[in-house]
């Protein structure tokens, strides 16, 4: 299947739950689309999934995901596709997955270095409240500090708090609401 026409078929399924407004994609374009670091914010599950959306064609950047997401069978021949960089989560491994952040950390610089363009949540989580807390997080400033000439692109997502997907009424489930959303079809 094309890159195209799997956007095509995304946007589509997505269009039946969420009106989605882009703005700015041609700005980025004028200035060439490669070596880019996509920052946006992430208020709900379902915004990576919004973004890739509209990000996989041109620029096809890179997602990095944590593993509790997307390591299952459904979704990760889609990371897979995707060049996604998996992580581990901290919270779950410790000290033990710290080796393997770092190695994420690096192929993200490494692929920013030679001309990937890449998707990186400098929040590394969905908001706990209905305002973004980046936290500790210092996966961004390792990767600026390396690849002082990325080109930086921050991305505004908005009207997802309060959804299912968000966290504004308890902890969501991926599964449980994705399943949900293709019965409604």
């Amino acid at each position: 299947m094309s890159k195209r026409l799997l956007q095509i078929i995304l946007v589509f399924l997505l269009s039946l739950r969420y009106r989605v407004k882009v703005i700015g994609v041609d700005k980025i374009l004028k200035k060439g689309n490669r070596g880019i670091l996509f920052m946006p914010n992430h208020p709900a599950l379902i915004d990576p999934v919004i973004i890739m959306s509209r990000l996989y064609v041109p620029f096809s950047p890179r997602p990095l995901a944590d593993e509790e997401h997307v390591d299952n069978r459904f979704l990760r021949p889609l990371m897979n596709v995707l060049n996604a960089v998996i992580i581990p989560d901290l919270k779950k491994r410790g000290n033990k997955g710290r080796g393997a952040v770092l190695e994420g950390v690096y192929t993200i610089i490494n692929g920013l270095a030679n001309g990937d363009n890449i998707l990186l949540y400098p929040a590394g989580r969905i908001y706990r409240t209905r305002y973004e807390s980046i936290g500790a997080n210092s996966s961004v400033a390792l990767v600026v500090k390396r690849v002082p000439d990325a080109r930086i692109v921050l991305i505004r997502t908005t009207g997802l708090w309060g959804s299912s997907f968000s966290r504004a009424n308890g902890i969501p489930s991926l599964k449980k609401n994705l399943r949900t959303f293709f019965l409604q079809l």
